[in-house]
């Protein structure tokens, strides 16, 4: 990795609380599943094969990033929550001013 890339994840992992490592465990899982599960059956077969279930979120549009500050994470995370992306209160300060929930 250049080093400007992995100057940018220590600070990415800082600013979220998290490791380089979760970062990273975290970003490589979203693409997996969402490859899995837009039509993938080699990727959906290494599920399987390893034991892992298709995250309940990766049918839906807003899966990935955007997740960290969605103020329903916890609840679609487990399959309780099943619409759409909103921002957490407590994150609103981090968006730009045309993005809006």
């Amino acid at each position: 990795m250049p080093e400007n890339c992995a100057a940018l994840l220590k600070s990415y992992a800082a600013q979220w609380g998290m490791t380089q490592s979760e970062v990273l465990y975290e970003c490589s899982r979203q693409h997996i599943h969402a490859q899995a599960n837009s039509g993938c059956k080699g990727t959906l077969n290494l599920l399987h094969f390893h034991g892992i279930k298709l995250d309940r979120r990766a049918h839906k549009e807003c899966y990935g990033y955007a997740c960290r500050i969605c103020k329903h994470d916890k609840s679609c995370r487990v399959g309780k929550y099943d619409g759409h992306w909103e921002c957490a209160d407590r994150y609103k300060h981090l968006l730009c001013e045309d993005v809006h929930d």
